[in-house]
């Protein structure tokens, strides 16, 4: 606070005594207004470092209007405290003078120089705003520079980028290229391969069909010949089965023929022949026919068949001289019901071919009927019924 008013007291003596002596038109601004040089050239450097101030205050303004423009300015423009010191320095000056009472033409020669005064102030200010706003200028133009060179910079880093990101994908690109082209490769190999084994196999399987062709081909005409022979062999079974047939007929005939002039007696115990078959058939027919019939002469030679069975004995065989005999002998024993010998029942039948005897044993159950039922018949030769 003494500072404060020993510096208010200063410029009220200076003003006094210029207002006495009339010198005053002679003193600076800066003197009268209590503001040193170092003010000054501190305010100018301060400036160097200022933009633009949004508010200025006037030191014509009242004392409350210049107090709140001051606040206002230093509050909204980024003054320095040298900038705001000057402006206090010059607001307690004009306070301090409009506080002053003077009289007359002094008041009139104060005012005349206190307007001077605020003439030259006021072009000190607008020197400052000129020097702030050049100094603005100058570094809005540095930060448009500033900004110039990092959009340069970004410019440059991304095109660095953009570039190795690039040549990344280059990098990348070729990389994949590489393996594709390995992987292409590989498989270009393998299909080349697989279609080299398939040409084998495909070669492989032609050689098969020819050869199955062949054997086709060689089994049809096979087959075609044992169809042929076959076909001939039926043919030539069915002519031999016909050839066979007669000459089984006629094989039959023939030993039928042999055999016109034997019977065979069926029912004789065995071994009652004893040693002398022929003997035995003149006694056994001279019993049966009666002994009118003299058979001394007449009989050829008896015998056995070879076969023996088991449940009934074997046939007897009589074979005459003559066959007229031998239909007289069969003539007489058709007349007789029954033939008992021994106590045995026998039978006697013409003698037959094994063949012919067995298509006239299957009319057996008919004959049989046939007489159940009291129907006369006859058998013919070979094997034909007669009723």
């Amino acid at each position: 606070m003494s500072n404060k008013k020993k510096s208010q007291k200063e410029p009220e003596k200076k003003l006094k005594a210029a207002s006495k002596s009339g010198q005053t038109s002679g003193l600076s601004a800066s003197v009268r207004y209590g503001i040193t040089e170092t003010d000054l050239e501190q305010a100018e450097e301060c400036a160097e470092f200022l933009g633009p101030r949004s508010i200025v205050s006037s030191p014509v303004e009242s004392e409350n209007g210049s107090e709140g423009a001051s606040d206002t300015g230093r509050e909204g423009s980024p003054i320095s405290e040298d900038h705001s010191r000057l402006e206090r320095a010059l607001q307690d000056v004009l306070s301090s003078t409009h506080r002053e009472p003077v009289t007359g033409a002094a008041f009139s020669l104060a005012e005349h120089e206190s307007r001077s005064e605020l003439s030259e102030l006021k072009e000190m200010i607008a020197t400052q705003k000129e020097m702030i706003a050049t100094q603005s200028t100058a570094i809005v133009t540095a930060m448009k520079e500033l900004k110039k060179d990092n959009t340069n910079d970004l410019k440059k880093v991304a095109t660095e980028l953009k570039k190795d990101n690039k040549d990344k994908e280059t990098r990348l690109f070729e990389h994949f290229d590489l393996n594709f082209k390995g992987m292409l490769e590989k498989l270009v190999e393998h299909i080349e391969e697989t279609n080299s084994k398939l040409k084998r196999l495909d070669d492989h399987i032609n050689d098969v069909s020819d050869q199955l062709e062949d054997v086709k081909q060689g089994l049809t005409a096979r087959v075609e010949t044992a169809e042929q022979m076959a076909s001939n062999a039926d043919e030539k079974a069915t002519a031999a089965n016909s050839e066979y047939k007669k000459l089984g007929d006629r094989l039959a005939a023939l030993e039928d023929g042999c055999r016109r002039n034997n019977i065979r007696i069926e029912g004789i115990p065995e071994k009652r022949e004893s040693s002398s078959p022929v003997k035995f058939a003149v006694e056994l027919l001279s019993k049966i026919i009666g002994d009118d019939f003299k058979l001394d002469n007449e009989i050829a030679t008896a015998y056995r068949t070879k076969i023996p069975s088991a449940f009934k004995s074997r046939s007897f065989i009589v074979r005459f001289e003559r066959l007229r005999c031998k239909l007289d002998v069969m003539a007489l024993l058709r007349h007789k019901q029954e033939i008992i010998f021994e106590n045995n029942l026998i039978r006697i039948f013409p003698d037959f071919s094994p063949s012919t005897a067995a298509k006239r044993r299957s009319y057996n159950d008919i004959k049989r009927m046939l007489r159940e039922a009291d129907i006369k018949y006859s058998l013919l030769y070979p094997a034909k019924l007669k009723v």
